[in-house]
């Protein structure tokens, strides 16, 4: 039976997260569309956004700027759907500078890169957070009476 398998050729780019604003980029091989939403319950509101922006048949790479990425939960949300997107299409997973935000020539630059080559996801990327976690126990004695 014959399949009819579309073309890898599109990178997504996931920018920030900030204040509830999504900022991410598509690249199609000649160009990249930005595309900025408000998403403010990120937990249900990004995997329908991504399936509505990007087909993912085609999806040859994804690439995260990892220093735009605001809150602890938010990172780890984000990250871990990104990883799970790239192992199931088989595509690389890659970390981006922070430059790629203002300069639209190192970022197609870096997309034109990973459509070149063949790559298949090798690794996932592990969570970089723009502070020091700050996860600390209470030192308060914790009481507990029971059947007095």
């Amino acid at each position: 039976m014959a399949t009819n398998k579309t073309a890898k050729k599109v990178i997504f780019v996931f920018h920030s997260y900030q204040n509830n604003v999504l900022s991410v980029s598509v690249y199609n091989g000649k160009k990249s569309k930005e595309i900025s939403t408000e998403i403010t319950l990120l937990d249900q509101d990004l995997l329908p956004f991504i399936n509505k922006n990007i087909d993912l048949e085609a999806l040859a790479g994804v690439a995260v700027v990892p220093s735009l990425i605001q809150g602890f939960s938010s990172s780890r949300l984000i990250y871990t759907s990104l990883n799970i997107i790239a192992w199931l299409q088989d595509v690389p997973i890659q970390l981006f500078p922070a430059s790629v935000i203002d300069n639209n020539q190192v970022r197609d630059s870096l997309c034109e890169q990973m459509l070149s080559g063949k790559l298949k996801f090798s690794e996932q990327l592990d969570v970089q957070y723009q502070h020091p976690v700050d996860i600390t126990p209470s030192k308060k004695k914790k009481r507990c009476h029971i059947g007095r």
